[in-house]
């Protein structure tokens, strides 16, 4: 560095919370210097936006000394005090405080800057009794001639709507005023409002998508969010016919719009309700441009297209499969993302006279291809299986080359989940899986995943056609490798003198591993050469359940006898069960009354145990009972509300069935019927169903699953809030058997 130059600091690198609060007392100050004051706001803002937090006396004692910095006229300072008080959230008794000083700057001042600022701060610290004091001035900001103001209104509308939608809903005419606004920013954020306002109202909802789609807006993103909105209302709004044709004749004018994303949002909510609401001829024209998207020369626009085909691959195979001529050339390339996906999508369509040559051509890039992408096209492979048993050797002898080749610790691990879920659907494939791991085992670099594999033959070998195969690859491990895998081969060896043929060999090899170094490697063999000489073999379960033996030990330690096995035999084991609260007498009468597609369905063949999908002191408490009928299976879903300020409506049970076993069920028709709950009050119960058709064969996984309500917030027997919410709930066992 050259002598005479300053070394240039960074203010912010080196803050301490405690030096900061000491010097936000210039804010107490009586003249008040820029200078002084607009470093230490900085330095606030700064900590809290790293996720510095402070506590409840530090955030008061902040903000009433920033409440003074009001008195001060300085342009900068009042537009860091905006951002300040916008972050610092001021508990309900403190906000009194600045109201009146908000107000006066959303009403009187000559500044845009400031009315809109104000009305930003408003949205984030206002109470329901403040809100109705304001209210006035928000709703004249609205249809306010400055755009920037009108425009800070709507969006602190948006924000409002979520905790106070009562409030924002009586400002519909001042709202809908701005949507003949020359402005897109301005329309963009009045469409916006109004769908909050009436996405909870299927009547105002179908006037509201009915105005926008006669309208003739050409606002771009308007347009694209309106798209969204339709897809999302769908879902829990049940229009009627002259309301859907109207959409879905929007839907097509959309296809034929000169921005892409325009095109690309209609295309996928074609999509995304085909087979289901709309004619094929319509749904075909929007494939058909997302097909048009691959020819197209930015990557981002190639890739919208075959995401979006490949995420309705399975649902709308029999649209797509003409198509496979137009994916093909993405196999090569240069985008490996694109690539990927292109390959996802082939194997999705791919049927039984082409898989053959389609595995050929994935095979030459599979070298350039990272984990990441081969985990989703095992997730491809594995739906691949169940659709085409007879070419099971094909795919698995693919999938095998990818567990033998390079790759790391998740990849590995993910093929050999996929193998055994394979194994367990389609036992034809069990010689085959058997030689892959065999194979696997023989060059494996990590010792975790080598010594699965090696139980898992252990375990499942014995019953191949040919047994005596395997042992080569298990001994091999005992002489060439070293640590843990050489005492699971071990195991293993022994387990295959349950084939009264192997036996007197397997003695042999295991009277060899006496004489081993290793304690645990002479230990085992020990273990199986006294079974074997008594010839018995070690049991595999116990004689008695853990829940058993719990039983028996807490019932020995209350009597004071001895515990034995025999007792614990005679202990009855029950099956755990969610002792919720129960259902009320009527509905457990008749389980689905009011749903007259369920009462069809009759009485089940069986039903599982209650199995509870979330903590039982969750705020709300979700069990799942399974119904078996012959064509189908029904998922019934209870849920108990604890909360007694919060009731939900529509509440929805979404199953994320994509990538998983049971994703065939979107191909077919109707193959998933979902029933929502119509309320669940505070502190009461209610029941969701699903509804699932079975297909040829036997399926079973674990599918994501996730409750989608509206949440009423209770003042009393006031409603004073609502809003949408999510709930994350345990993924859901399903198996479905034909």
């Amino acid at each position: 560095m050259k002598e005479g130059h300053e070394v240039k600091t960074d203010p912010l690198a080196q803050i301490e919370k405690a030096r900061v609060l000491q010097d936000s007392r210039c804010f107490d100050a009586s003249s008040i210097d820029p200078k002084e004051v607009i470093p230490v706001m900085s330095k606030i803002l700064y900590l809290i936006n790293q996720g510095e937090e402070l506590s409840q006396n530090e955030s008061t004692e902040i903000f009433f000394r920033a409440s003074k910095l009001y008195q001060s006229q300085h342009p900068h300072i009042r537009k860091m005090l905006y951002l300040l008080l916008k972050e610092l959230s001021p508990k309900e008794g403190e906000v009194f405080m600045i109201t009146s000083s908000l107000s006066r700057d959303v009403s009187t001042s000559d500044n845009p800057y400031y009315r809109a600022s104000a009305l930003r701060v408003m949205a984030r610290i206002l109470d329901p009794s403040l809100l109705i004091q304001m209210e006035r001035f928000i709703k004249n900001s609205i249809v306010d001639n400055n755009d920037t103001v009108s425009s800070a209104a709507m969006i602190a509308g948006l924000k409002l709507c979520k905790s106070h939608p009562e409030v924002v809903r009586r400002w519909v005419t001042e709202v809908q005023e701005k949507l003949s606004s020359k402005n897109l920013n301005i329309h963009y954020h009045a469409m916006l409002l109004l769908f909050e306002m009436k996405k909870n109202d299927p009547l105002a909802l179908s006037k509201f998508f009915e105005f926008m789609i006669s309208s003739g807006f050409k606002n771009p993103l308007a347009q694209v969010q309106l798209l969204r909105f339709i897809r999302y209302s769908i879902k829990t709004i049940p229009f009627d016919k002259p309301a859907l044709a109207s959409i879905e004749k929007y839907l097509c004018d959309s296809l034929k719009r000169n921005q892409d994303m325009i095109v690309f949002e209609a295309s996928k909510t074609l999509a995304e309700y085909a087979l289901q609401l709309w004619e094929n001829k319509n749904v075909s024209s929007g494939f058909s441009v997302l097909q048009l998207f691959l020819a197209s020369g930015k990557n981002t626009t190639k890739f919208a297209g075959i995401k979006t085909i490949n995420q309705y691959a399975i649902k709308c195979q029999n649209l797509l499969v003409g198509s496979l001529v137009d994916y093909e050339p993405l196999i090569t390339e240069s985008n490996r993302s694109l690539a990927t996906l292109a390959i996802s999508t082939l194997l999705k369509l791919s049927t039984e006279k082409n898989v053959d040559r389609l595995i050929t051509q994935i095979t030459q890039f599979m070298t350039e291809i990272t984990d990441d992408f081969k985990i989703e096209l095992i997730e491809s492979l594995k739906i691949l299986c169940l659709r085409m048993p007879r070419k099971i050797k094909t795919l698995l002898t693919f999938v095998g080359d990818i567990l033998k080749g390079e790759g790391g610790f998740q990849l590995k691990s993910v093929v050999l989940d996929t193998l055994l879920q394979i194994l367990q659907d389609l036992p034809s494939s069990h010689d085959l899986i058997m030689l892959i791991l065999a194979e696997f085992i023989e060059d494996c670099h990590y010792e975790i995943l080598q010594c699965k594999a090696i139980h898992l033959i252990g375990e499942l070998g014995p019953q191949s056609e040919d047994p005596s195969q395997l042992i080569r690859f298990i001994y091999n491990r005992f002489i060439l490798d070293k640590g843990q895998s050489r005492a699971a081969a071990v195991t293993a060896l022994g387990k295959f003198a349950k084939v009264p043929e192997l036996a007197q060999n397997v003695k042999v090899l295991l009277n060899r591993c006496l004489e081993d170094k290793d304690d645990e490697v002479r230990e085992r063999a020990r273990f199986y050469l006294d079974y074997l000489e008594k010839d018995e073999f070690p049991k595999t379960t116990l004689p008695v359940s853990i829940a058993q033996i719990e039983k028996a030990v807490k019932k020995c330690r209350d009597t004071g006898r001895t515990f034995t096995l025999e007792l614990a035999r005679h202990i009855q084991e029950e099956p755990e069960e969610y002792k919720g609260p129960s259902l009320p007498e009527k509905t457990q009468t008749n389980l689905y009354q009011g749903i007259a597609e369920l009462e069809k369905l009759g009485k089940p063949l069986s039903s599982t145990n209650s199995v509870i999908l979330t903590e039982k002191t969750a705020e709300y408490i979700v069990t799942m009972v399974a119904h078996n009928y012959p064509s189908c299976l029904l998922l019934q879903f209870s849920i108990s509300n604890t909360l007694h300020n919060q009731a939900l409506e529509d509440v929805v049970v979404n199953l994320h069935l994509e990538s998983t076993l049971l994703e065939p069920l979107l191909s077919v028709d109707g193959g998933i019927e979902i029933y929502p709950c119509p309320r669940v009050d505070r502190e009461g119960t209610g029941t969701a169903y699903a509804l699932l058709r079975k297909l040829e064969g036997s399926r079973k996984g674990r599918v994501p699953t996730t409750l989608k309500f509206n949440v009423l917030e209770y003042e009393g027997d006031e409603v004073v809030a609502r809003f949408e919410d999510e709930y994350q709930i345990e993924s859901t066992q399903i198996e479905l058997v034909s």
